[in-house]
């Protein structure tokens, strides 16, 4: 767990990010750990808005990553390689990063210009 790691004290955890979101929200917690992709739902899942919290601060960005089964062949694995460079070559990816993801940072080697 990257606040373990990061030095933090861990004195509870929870099993969902909802419960985590209830529990900050009752005075359980101090402070939520989580990441920016699953707060936000976590919390409305448990009744309240994104802003009823304060983001202190990001951790660590960590990449997202594709995994093929072992069985893929090495074509397939590089046809997704290929797409997704020329995704964020024509300004396809940032069009959909906008749409979906735009409160999360953006990835460092995706351009702007478009």
């Amino acid at each position: 767990m990257l606040p373990r790691a990061q030095g933090y004290k861990i004195i509870d955890e929870t099993n969902t990010s909802e419960t985590a979101a209830k529990m900050l929200m009752n005075g359980r917690f101090d402070l939520w750990f989580d990441g920016e992709e699953l707060y936000v739902d976590a919390l409305r899942l448990a009744g309240f808005r994104d802003s009823d919290v304060e983001v202190a601060f990001r951790l660590d960005l960590v990449g997202v990553h594709f995994a093929f089964s072992n069985g893929t062949s090495a074509d397939i694995v590089r046809d997704w390689e290929r797409a997704l460079r020329e995704m964020k070559r024509d300004g396809s990816f940032l069009k959909i990063y906008r749409k979906w993801l735009a409160p999360h940072q953006l990835p460092a080697d995706v351009a702007l210009q478009h």
